[in-house]
């Protein structure tokens, strides 16, 4: 929390929206689980989901998750799935 005070506004902004969909991704897969209604996903998979679904946050107007530097993590994580067997 401490970190968090030491960002300026939009950093602070791209954290909290970084914090929410993490914390959403992982709770949906702890429900998925405890309720049967899928497959239990990898860390890896659910790595990948997080930053396929913070590209797509970004693209639709949570711009300031990219000062974190969220696509080039998108684009890295979505280069180590195609070479991944």
């Amino acid at each position: 929390m401490q970190m968090r005070l030491g960002f300026n506004r939009h950093k602070r902004k791209g954290l909290d929206s970084s914090f929410m969909l993490i914390s959403w991704t992982i709770w949906r897969e702890r429900n998925d689980r405890v309720f049967g209604r899928l497959t239990a996903q990898s860390t890896a998979q659910i790595t990948m989901a997080i930053t396929q679904q913070a590209q797509l946050w970004i693209e639709t107007g949570a711009t300031m998750m990219s000062v974190l530097g969220w696509p080039a993590a998108a684009e890295r994580a979505s280069t180590l799935s195609t070479l991944a067997p």
